[in-house]
């Protein structure tokens, strides 16, 4: 038996046991008496589906698997969308049993696109922290809400084409620094440019019949082009968040001690101040260092320079002042991430900032705290937490 035989009965078997299910029976006779709930619900539960699959089975950003998987996800919109494309030569010759499978591809779409814009959400929110993770998610979601819509996929503007390329980018901007183990400006450039010809061979491949200057395909073509110039101007505006990379862990201590590749993160906050980060409400005593801990994830054989820095805010202007930047090289691989630290022993009372920067200016993380003179001497009660 050939391949193709081979392959057509498994895929013959397959769906045959998936129709013949009782399950599956009731459902589609179901979904076939309340059209309203089939057209309505059902690509927004395929939806939420695939977006709580990728949590339950998300890992690593720089794992094979959840990258396989993510590649995968969007070949396979690609195929339906091809295959949508000859709907008309290809559903007369369906055998029933595929024609009633055919008729979910929507919800099958939603489920992919639940999957993959689940995980680069879940990667985003963890790479950034403040502004930039509220704008570019809420960007994320307002292309999702969007296309839930079923309105404006009979519009003539290709709302599923501008997800693709979005799915397109979303996912290449963290995959080319995670295979060129660099992250900057040229690397990002390079993500979009492989984003940007992927979707145009892909629309080239299901409309090769038309003409390039076919009023349609060339509106598919501006509408997917045009979303890597928007991911190039959040770029510019540093709201990108900076994936591959993310801060996993910030705090303020008043000391920090490392044994036997252990940190020992010494803070004498009380238990109520169960928010904080450490010592957010620094006590201050004569010759105390204030020490900022993080935690900082990186792909497996990454190396990138961050830079820690220093504010104090002006308490007439009420503005922040730079008073210190400091380099660390973090050197990735370990799923705990790299731990760092840096401390300070001159400083005066107020509120302070510590924001950790990449090499271009993207924002890793943050953290606000306030220094208070304590002028007690009575011991203090500390607590050691390890890293």
């Amino acid at each position: 038996m050939g391949l193709k035989h081979f392959f057509g009965a498994a895929v013959n078997s397959l769906s045959s046991m998936a129709i013949k299910s009782s399950s599956l029976k009731s459902l589609n006779r179901f979904l076939t008496r309340f059209p309203v709930i089939k057209e309505q619900f059902l690509s927004s539960v395929s939806f939420l589906g695939g977006f709580g699959f990728d949590i339950a089975t998300l890992g690593r950003i720089d794992q094979l698997y959840p990258l396989f998987q993510q590649f995968v996800f969007i070949l396979l919109i690609i195929g339906v969308f091809f295959l949508e494309a000859r709907s008309n030569v290809l559903e007369p010759k369906m055998s029933p049993r595929l024609a009633t499978m055919w008729k979910y591809r929507e919800a099958m779409v939603q489920f992919l696109m639940g999957g993959l814009l689940s995980a680069f959400t879940l990667f985003y929110f963890k790479s950034a922290s403040g502004v930039t993770v509220f704008v570019f998610v809420s960007i994320l979601f307002f292309f999702l809400l969007f296309n839930e819509r079923k309105g404006l996929h009979e519009t003539k503007i290709p709302f599923r084409y501008i997800m693709l390329s979005l799915c397109l980018c979303s996912y290449f901007v963290y995959v080319v620094p995670i295979v060129v183990k660099k992250m900057n400006a040229w690397t990002f450039a390079l993500s979009m440019l492989v984003s940007l010809g992927m979707y145009v061979m892909v629309v080239r491949w299901i409309y090769r019949k038309q003409n390039w200057s076919a009023r349609s395909k060339l509106i598919k073509y501006v509408s997917g082009a045009l979303v890597p110039v928007l991911f190039s101007g959040l770029y510019f505006f540093k709201f990108i968040p900076p994936v591959p990379m993310a801060c996993l862990e910030m705090g303020v201590y008043h000391d920090i001690s490392i044994k036997d590749r252990i940190y020992e993160l010494h803070q004498t906050r009380p238990w109520w101040r169960f928010w904080e980060e450490g010592d957010q409400t620094f006590l201050a005593r004569p010759l105390d260092k204030v020490y900022v801990f993080a935690r900082i994830f990186a792909p497996t054989e990454f190396s990138h320079k961050v830079f820690v820095q220093w504010f104090k805010k002006n308490e007439r202007s009420r503005t922040w002042e730079k008073t210190d930047t400091i380099p660390v090289q973090v050197q990735g691989g370990r799923d705990e991430g790299f731990r760092g630290y840096t401390y300070k022993s001159n400083y005066s009372s107020g509120d302070w900032k510590v924001l950790m920067v990449t090499e271009d200016g993207g924002e890793l993380g943050y953290l606000n705290f306030r220094i208070v003179d304590d002028s007690s001497t009575e011991p203090r009660d500390v607590f050691i937490q390890r890293r």
